[in-house]
């Protein structure tokens, strides 16, 4: 290990440091002043000393090589399908474009800050910047955990959750009904079925097209599934595993479809493929297109997705009274999050008359 002066072409003065890595490669860096220098040769006695030499150069790996080894070691083996499409999105197109030359000691709370501003000034919306700021954060904290970085730069910065921009409109049950109605005069009960799920059970449609016949109780639903984009079933949106009381009517409806599609064993899913396995990404994308869509249209209602459904669930049990905590506890989500998305239902209906799902539910169906 030395310090070095050297002059460059242009006749500027720098101090260089040298030393060897493990490889016996002779490694330098140069500074703008001899101080600089001779405390970067100390660090690097020290390391040697303390038999850490490798970590002389720890973080000048560029941001892209960073997040090539986070996609190694966490991205593949642990997210589902859907995710991992998502977060390549977010490294090709907005990320490393931005910073994946820069290396990752150098990304530092005011680069981060900057990136905002790029993103901003990009126009890019305010649940994207989110998420790339999420993905960055991933990356960066994984190169702490390697040692590559102290700290994670992402971790001071504000970064602003997006806001929903309207209010939640949830589907009453005489437009479910009627929807249901569409599907079932189309000779197509399970779809009937899958509707009554999300609706009257509040499942989110990855649980409901998941959900096999074992996991039918007498008065409950057991949801610890969700399908994954490849047919697979993985842990629910949360990771948690929750039971949903049944409603009599949906009870009914799965009792009827059960009974027509011959009886299934208690292994088959509810929603079944011709070939008796579980949906994958594609079989939901063209149920929606080619069933739920139409059934929507014919119905005479505005655009309507699956998900909607969800919602009409949290308004019949906002209805009979639950608070956000027991609500929060059938979606599979946090209390504040229910509160901040149905805080206008719980204001709506609070002085309002409580009034049983089930009795709201038949009465709609008479409709």
């Amino acid at each position: 290990m030395s310090v070095r002066r050297r002059k460059r072409a242009s006749g500027h003065t720098v101090w260089q440091v040298t030393w060897r890595d493990l490889d016996g490669r002779q490694r330098a860096e140069t500074y703008p002043t001899r101080r600089q220098a001779e405390q970067r040769d100390r660090e690097l006695r020290e390391l040697k000393w303390q038999d850490q030499i490798e970590t002389a150069d720890a973080g000048r790996e560029p941001l892209r090589e960073a997040a090539d080894a986070w996609w190694t070691d966490h991205v593949e083996p642990n997210l589902a399908p859907n995710t991992v499409q998502s977060y390549a999105h977010v490294l090709d197109v907005h990320l490393l474009p931005r910073l994946g030359d820069t290396p990752i000691r150098d990304i530092d709370p005011a680069r981060v800050i900057a990136l905002q501003g790029q993103l901003r000034a990009s126009a890019v919306g305010g649940a994207m910047t989110h998420r790339i700021l999420m993905v960055l954060s991933g990356v960066m904290r994984h190169a702490v955990l390697r040692g590559r970085i102290e700290r994670n730069p992402v971790q001071p910065v504000r970064v602003v959750q997006p806001k929903r921009r309207r209010a939640i409109r949830p589907l009453a049950p005489v437009a479910v009904e009627r929807i249901r109605r569409a599907v079932l005069d189309a000779d197509d009960m399970a779809s009937a079925t899958l509707v009554s799920l999300m609706a009257y059970a509040g499942l989110r449609p990855a649980e409901a097209t998941a959900l096999c016949w074992e996991h039918v109780g007498t008065r409950t639903l057991l949801v610890e599934l969700s399908r994954d984009g490849t047919g697979g079933g993985k842990g629910t949106k949360t990771g948690v595993i929750r039971t949903v009381p049944m409603l009599a009517p949906l009870a009914e409806d799965l009792a009827a479809w059960r009974s027509a599609a011959g009886k299934p064993d208690d292994e088959a899913p509810i929603a079944q493929r011709a070939d008796g396995g579980t949906w994958n990404g594609t079989d939901y994308r063209n149920w929606r297109r080619r069933r739920f869509d139409p059934a929507v249209e014919r119905s005479g209602l505005d655009r309507t997705r699956p998900y909607d459904l969800r919602h009409s669930y949290a308004s019949l049990m906002i209805q009979a009274g639950y608070s956000p905590v027991e609500l929060a506890a059938e979606l599979g989500h946090s209390p504040t999050l229910t509160l901040n998305t149905y805080a206008h239902l719980f204001s709506e209906f609070a002085r309002g008359e409580r009034v049983r799902p089930e009795d709201v539910i038949r009465a709609a169906r008479l409709v």
